[in-house]
């Protein structure tokens, strides 16, 4: 017997122009099978832009990012990682920072978890009881209405609630904006959640008893009604076991109905295929981890978190996440729709160095992609050439994926291990040294990526341990390539100081130096110029 759920929204606006709310419910996943499940978001904005319809923006982002976690991950992280990423989207990309409570509860199996910030009120109805199940992040005042101390859009990080339990048949689990429950006691709310009704009639009830109480504000109210739950025999824990990293494919071979047709990358930490799959006759790109460098609980569970990471990423420099049916994977892998292009590591090793205008088309795109990313405290920390692709038709260039929480894990192992997995010219001398979240480390990587297309060859020369380049002396760019202008060459050097404080404080700083590049041959003043910018 599988997960039977009816789920409803009602919504009220006063006039045309509020937007102060925002609610949905969705499902997700194979109905009947296991994967099945339903979630629902509210959204509450307490100040800011009503024009945007900001509190259904950040509903449909919510639901986007829950409704495509992997299957293996725990539904309290999935949703405190939803909440997270509603906190920083609407920090970075908007300058007034607007004030929003939000719930989010998702049923999967016996299951209901909520995560909860704000305002907002999540309730429990069962055998006639109707219990509060979130606290209210508020501090009181006598002389004016109540302000939200714990929000989205209020600080840096977030401190959410997250709640788990286990349901039973014929429980409503209800969610309101909070002029709702502020204006409609415990048993009012109960005379709308009748065992016969339809989630679609109680929410418009709730709703209906709010106006007639004298709500004269937008306002929302989500209802899930559980018909039926999976037998008690038979149901299964709602995460999946995290499939092992086996051997890799071989061309001709079928997994998971995707036909293998040639491998286009082997690295340390990936392998990347080309793929059709044979449902749909889609070409994919299919990454598989390298076994003998997935050893322990950690380096496989980070993998699967830097494969949400990526399908979270709004810009079209990263490769688009391919969906994938839940349970459809027998292996460890992740795909991606495909794209034609050289990568740039064959590239390289064809043409022995780029030219400039080409290297110029690459930085531009890459540095604005690393400098959303950092906006969102995210690093991509593995840039070098065999992880991006050109497609020089569209003069796009595409990043092979983001193996962040990979890296930091093999890091928190030590130099040892972490130097047999990772290439030491591309990470900066302080790594293993520091609690750096990442943006010095792309601004290192990025540097001796570029100036390795520029030049073929790597800034410090051969090293076997990052400490190495302390220890050389940096040629400048321009004495390998005379035909890259000084001012490039320039900002390549400070990008690959071995010291942090001498480089590009950010990726920001990068990209405004390589505006200023000039075309034309020689060396400049710009390393002048750049260290007495950093100074300021």
């Amino acid at each position: 017997m599988s997960l039977v759920i009816d789920s409803a929204v009602s919504r009220v606006r006063p006039t045309l122009e509020t937007r102060l709310t925002g609610g949905l419910c969705a499902t997700y996943g194979p109905q009947g099978s296991r994967y099945y499940g339903a979630m629902s978001v509210l959204c509450a904005s307490h100040s800011g832009d009503n024009e945007l319809d900001l509190a259904s923006q950040v509903a449909d982002e919510i639901k986007d990012a829950h409704i495509t976690a992997p299957e293996y991950l725990d539904a309290k992280k999935i949703i405190e990682q939803d909440l997270i990423g509603a906190n920083q989207s609407l920090r970075v990309h908007l300058k007034h920072r607007p004030l929003m409570s939000v719930s989010i509860l998702s049923i999967n199996q016996r299951k209901w978890t909520v995560g909860h910030i704000g305002m907002n009120r999540v309730w429990l109805f069962r055998d006639t009881r109707l219990r509060q199940l979130t606290s209210d992040h508020t501090t009181p005042s006598i002389s004016a209405p109540a302000q939200p101390n714990r929000c989205i859009g209020l600080a840096k990080s977030i401190d959410p609630d997250l709640l788990q339990g286990e349901l039973e048949n014929g429980d409503v689990l209800v969610m309101t904006t909070p002029n709702i429950h502020n204006k409609l006691d415990g048993a009012t709310l109960m005379s709308c959640l009748i065992d016969d009704w339809p989630a679609k009639k109680m929410a418009s009830e709730i709703t209906n008893k709010a106006l007639a109480a004298g709500v004269a504000d937008e306002m929302a109210v989500t209802v899930m009604r559980i018909g039926r739950l999976p037998n008690v025999e038979v149901s299964i824990t709602p995460v999946s076991e995290l499939p092992k990293a086996g051997r890799l494919p071989e061309a001709e071979e079928s997994i998971d109905r995707f036909l293998i047709e040639k491998r286009l990358r082997k690295g340390r930490l990936s392998n990347f295929y080309k793929a059709r799959d044979t449902l749909n006759d889609a070409e994919v790109i299919l990454k598989f981890p390298t076994p003998e460098f997935m050893s322990g609980p950690d380096i496989e569970s980070s993998f699967i978190r830097d494969e949400w990471l990526s399908k979270r990423q709004d810009n079209q420099i990263f490769l688009t996440s391919y969906p994938l049916a839940r349970g459809r994977r027998s292996a460890l892998y992740s795909a991606y729709e495909y794209r034609k292009g050289e990568n740039l590591s064959r590239r390289l090793q064809r043409k022995q160095r780029l030219p400039f205008a080409e290297i110029l088309l690459i930085a531009n795109q890459l540095l604005r992609a690393l400098e959303t990313l950092h906006a969102e405290h995210q690093a991509h920390r593995d840039i070098r050439p065999e992880n991006l692709i050109l497609d020089k038709r569209n003069q796009q260039i595409f990043l092979l994926g983001i193996d962040q929480n990979r890296v930091e894990a093999w890091i928190k192992r030590g130099r040892h291990q972490a130097l047999t997995v990772l290439n030491p010219h591309f990470l900066p001398p302080e790594i293993f040294s520091t609690e750096d979240w990442g943006e010095q480390s792309d601004i290192y990587g990025t540097g001796v990526c570029l100036f390795q297309l520029a030049t073929g060859t790597y800034p410090y020369g051969q090293i076997k341990t990052p400490e190495e380049a302390c220890v050389r002396k940096l040629k400048h760019a321009s004495r390998y390539n005379p035909e890259i202008p000084g001012g490039f060459a320039d900002a390549l050097a400070t990008a690959v100081a071995t010291t942090a404080t001498e480089r590009f404080q950010s990726i920001k700083q990068f990209a405004a130096a390589l505006s200023e590049v000039k075309p034309g041959k020689g060396r400049s003043s710009f390393l002048r110029r750049g260290k007495a910018r950093l100074r300021k």
